[in-house]
């Protein structure tokens, strides 16, 4: 391939190829290889709509971008229908770019728009040099801002916190302070870093954030929606710091602002609710989590139909409900309640069964919450003594954990309990293999936390170390 460019490059014919054609030429066809592409012969317009495509992430760019922006003002460079067409034609035409007509129904709008975001964060990284001498403009850290939400919500949180990191820089270095954006991203960052393991930075990014909006709702003399969220947000962080003196009134404060709002969409109490449902549960309060969590559940059945597929804050609430029933169930078999006991069981087992769907169906199967589920029913499967089944979903989470740096902990924990799993089903290559995932886990749990080397660690060690969502 050197050796042919080489020649190519240096061959007088070359030249040749790249001049414009002799009279002869233009009068059969009019241009050489080199000029079909000509971009001096395109009109203003068609060369201004070439100059944005390249800005685009070529495969699928959407006419809708350009048939109906949201106008402003301030504007000019928007297109009318005539406009577009004529240079779309054009380029069309000189066989520039090419046309794949698609029903608009295809994607939704986030999930069309994505990969433009994506292509603009490759072209600031690739030019970020020769952006420095460009004023920052707003508009494309809150795009970047959208992205990383967008990302966020499809399970893909740490690839999100690249595009934040990058608007947060934007903002700094252009001065940009102004409200609601900061608060936003740093609310974003927030929830980003609690889905990622990083409690530090979850507590640095919500206490920035809460600061903010608290002052923001002082200017304004009335709390807002916002403010509720950076409350509950600062309920998360100290949980996952296990404050839990600090967590329940953030989460209760949440609650009441909530209510305090005319007019709320009763799907905004579906995150801050079950939050609080989760910490009455990791602090032993079980019937006040059960009938939280219950409540809750009933409030979006009624609302948006059983196992529905709008948000995966539905399967968040099974997972938690499911675990305060088990919870429950545990306590009943200390107390020798055996009946009352396996009525709980096999109640924590449907809900989790339903959780499982539902966030297969909201998320998909390879999401990271998914993988949550999976454990859980490898949980009950092993109490049931179906041993199968209950490996089947150790595999499918520890496949869905694989080797991600911010997923150590849930794979430590999955790990040991396949390995303690595979030593109680008995058999010599059982016990083997048992124990290399049980080391797996204790190599894993060291990196996350320091160890007590003499120590022998049980169920509970693994279960310190996951987000209280996520046990």
């Amino acid at each position: 391939m050197r050796e042919f460019v080489q020649l190519y490059n240096t061959d007088a014919r070359y030249v040749q190829l790249r001049e414009d054609a002799p009279p002869s030429q233009q009068y059969r066809y009019g241009l050489t290889l080199a000029t079909t592409w000509s971009f001096r012969s395109l009109t203003s317009t068609a060369r201004r709509l070439l100059e944005i495509l390249s800005l685009l992430n070529p495969d699928r760019i959407q006419e809708d971008i350009f048939r109906n922006p949201e106008k402003k003002n301030d504007t000019t460079w928007f297109w009318d229908a005539d406009t577009f067409v004529h240079a779309r034609s054009e380029l069309l035409n000189s066989s520039i770019i090419k046309r794949d007509i698609q029903a608009s129904q295809r994607w939704p709008l986030c999930e069309r728009l994505l990969p433009h975001l994506e292509r603009a964060y490759k072209l600031w990284l690739e030019y970020s040099k020769a952006w420095e001498s460009y004023p920052v403009d707003e508009v494309l850290p809150s795009l970047m801002n959208e992205a990383a939400v967008y990302l966020h919500e499809r399970g893909f949180s740490q690839e999100g916190k690249l595009y934040l990191k990058l608007s947060l820089k934007l903002c700094e270095r252009g001065s940009i302070a102004h409200e609601p954006l900061i608060s936003d991203m740093h609310l974003t960052m927030g929830a980003l870093c609690n889905e990622t393991n990083d409690a530090k930075g979850c507590l640095e990014h919500n206490i920035l954030c809460l600061a903010k909006r608290k002052e923001h709702a002082e200017q304004t003399g009335k709390p807002d929606l916002r403010l509720a969220f950076a409350h509950s947000q600062m309920g998360i962080a100290y949980m996952m710091i296990k404050k839990f003196a600090k967590v329940t009134e953030y989460f209760k404060q949440c609650d009441l602002m909530l209510k305090s709002l005319p007019d709320l969409d009763a799907d905004e109490f579906g995150f801050p609710v079950c939050n609080l449902g989760l910490a009455y549960w990791v602090q032993g309060e079980l019937e006040e989590a059960d009938k939280t969590l219950t409540d809750l559940l009933a409030q979006r059945e009624k609302r948006h139909g059983k196992l529905d597929r709008v948000s995966y804050k539905t399967g968040r609430v099974l997972q938690a409900l499911g675990n305060v029933r088990s919870s429950k169930a545990a306590e009943a078999a200390k107390r020798g309640d055996d009946q009352t006991a396996q009525r709980l069981y096999d109640e924590s087992f449907v809900i989790h069964t339903n959780c499982l769907a539902q966030y297969e169906s909201t998320l998909g199967k390879f999401n990271h919450r998914t993988a949550d589920a999976c454990h859980k029913l490898a949980e009950h499967h092993i109490r049931k003594g179906k041993d199968d089944v209950a490996q089947y979903y150790l595999d499918r989470a520890l496949g869905i954990w694989v080797d991600r740096s911010w997923f150590k902990n849930e794979s430590a924990r999955t790990s040991f309990l396949r390995g303690k799993h595979l030593q109680q089903m008995g058999g010599r290559e059982n016990f083997e293999n048992g124990s290399r995932w049980i080391q797996r886990a204790i190599v894993l749990r060291r990196e996350v936390v320091v160890s007590d080397d003499d120590k022998e660690l049980d169920t509970q060690d693994f279960d310190d170390l996951i987000c209280f969502w996520s046990i």
